[in-house]
């Protein structure tokens, strides 16, 4: 029903994640996404293919993938940040992506419970996307749940239920 796959490849320097290449696809339930992306930094471009074709934007300094930003964003919350905003690759380019730290609640996983900050991606007034995560700062800020709301009747879901290596003070 569902075929999902996610992978990023970025070099880590000073909390940023600087990506590389870029690979992401999603079918199902009607929903067919796919980014392909490489980065070439010295030109300060991204190339590859989405579903619709090829793709080529310019991409400016300290640009995530959608994948690296978890990693980025980990980062600002070390840091104490309850807001930040960045410059995100996508399928029609460079993409503003906001994030607010809008609570704290008891979330349960099969490591235990765990007291998290509910995260929520700030989107347009009205609009059905939802998507929102909890980390747990004990964990160094590791992500322990995600909801993610695509449109009605379609939606998804991650619970933690694994944790090699414990938490670390550097992702």
């Amino acid at each position: 029903l569902i075929n999902f796959r996610e992978t990023s490849r970025f070099h880590w320097q000073d909390c940023h994640a600087k990506p590389l290449r870029y690979r992401y696809e999603f079918r199902g339930y009607g929903v067919d996404r796919k980014l392909w992306l490489d980065f070439d930094h010295a030109q300060g471009k991204a190339t590859g293919t989405s579903r619709k074709g090829p793709v080529s934007y310019t991409v400016p300094a300290g640009a995530n993938d959608e994948l690296a930003l978890s990693f980025t964003a980990r980062c600002e919350l070390l840091k104490g940040r309850h807001e930040a905003s960045f410059d995100v690759a996508t399928t029609t380019g460079i993409k503003k992506f906001t994030f607010r730290v809008d609570g704290q609640e008891k979330v349960k996983t099969a490591l235990g419970e765990h007291e998290a900050l509910r995260i929520q991606r700030v989107r347009k007034e009205g609009g059905k996307r939802r998507s929102i995560l909890w980390v747990a700062p004990a964990l160094d800020y590791t992500m322990v749940k995600m909801e993610h709301v695509e449109r009605l009747g379609l939606r998804g879901a991650i619970l933690l239920k694994t944790l090699e290596g414990g938490p670390t003070a550097a992702p």
